[in-house]
């Protein structure tokens, strides 16, 4: 990707020159400082923004990520946006997530020379580390919703709690150079216009495939925290509804919203008993896998 690496300060019709003609960026609103970029959508919204509207920051000081969890990034550093998106009330909001997290993934491996993986719900890995993630909100009455995404592009250790410093990476610590932020903004907007478009003209499967390609949560041991409930297993698949499948150690197959779930942490292995339940429960229930999906 060309890289001047003298831009820090996102510029709104040097973005809108990059882009493919889609309706993500148009209109594209950028200010220093911000509580959320999707709280600000959010009001823009209430004004009368539309689809596509976009709202980008160098700094938000209560970023939000799942289960009441923050996004901490340094001033002008990282990529913060938040965008309109259309949407019905009947509608799971899971597949939002799962077309922005697809999208930034796409981004990365074509435009930056990074190798991702996706985590279900909604972070996006590289090295082993998280160096992006989506948030997918919806509120009654609207036909908006808004997705909220953050990458990591020039943000050191340094610059994040001890607590995080071995589990984030940024683009800058993969590959030690410059990064043009309006470069990236304008990869990531193209590639929601292009998954935007194949998820309008061929469905949802089509997106679903790929997220299954890149998804590492799939066929890894996990523990699940589901309200008071401490679950182990298999994720079997995520369904086409967004929602994780988990086969548990007796055998039970359950599904989860990404709402329901507070906790999701990888295990090495389950405890053998577990395990050999599991691995029963599969020979006797040959196509399980493929069934719930």
């Amino acid at each position: 990707m060309p890289d001047s690496g003298q831009r820090s300060v996102i510029s709104p019709p040097l973005v809108q020159s990059r882009l493919d003609g889609h309706p993500f960026g148009d209109p594209l609103i950028h200010i220093p400082s911000c509580e959320s970029t999707n709280d600000v959508l959010w009001v823009e919204i209430k004004r009368g923004a539309g689809t596509g509207t976009v709202v980008t920051a160098d700094c938000q000081t209560m970023g939000r990520g799942r289960s009441g969890s923050r996004w901490i990034s340094p001033t002008g550093k990282d990529l913060l946006l938040s965008v309109a998106v259309p949407w019905e009330e009947s509608q799971l909001s899971g597949y939002l997530s799962i077309w922005a997290a697809v999208s930034v993934a796409e981004m990365l491996m074509r435009d930056a020379d990074v190798a991702v993986l996706l985590k279900w719900p909604n972070d996006v890995i590289a090295n082993g580390k998280k160096i992006g993630g989506v948030m997918a909100e919806t509120r009654a009455g609207y036909s908006l919703a808004v997705v909220g995404i953050g990458l990591n592009v020039s943000s050191q250790a340094s610059d994040r709690p001890p607590e995080l410093r071995d589990r984030a990476i940024s683009l800058c610590e993969i590959h030690d150079r410059a990064w043009d932020r309006n470069i990236l903004l304008a990869g990531i907007l193209n590639s929601l216009g292009d998954w935007w478009q194949r998820l309008n003209r061929d469905g949802w499967p089509v997106l679903y495939r790929r997220w299954m390609d890149l998804c590492s949560t799939v066929g890894c041991a996990v523990q699940l925290t589901h309200g008071a409930e401490i679950l182990a297993g298999i994720v079997e698949g995520i369904d086409l509804e967004g929602c994780l499948v988990l086969r548990e150690m007796e055998g039970k197959q359950r599904r989860f919203r990404p709402p329901e779930i507070t906790g999701l942490v990888p295990l090495e292995e389950l405890p053998e008993n577990g395990m050999s339940l599991l691995h029963e429960r599969k020979k006797n229930d040959a196509g399980g896998t493929e069934s719930s999906r």
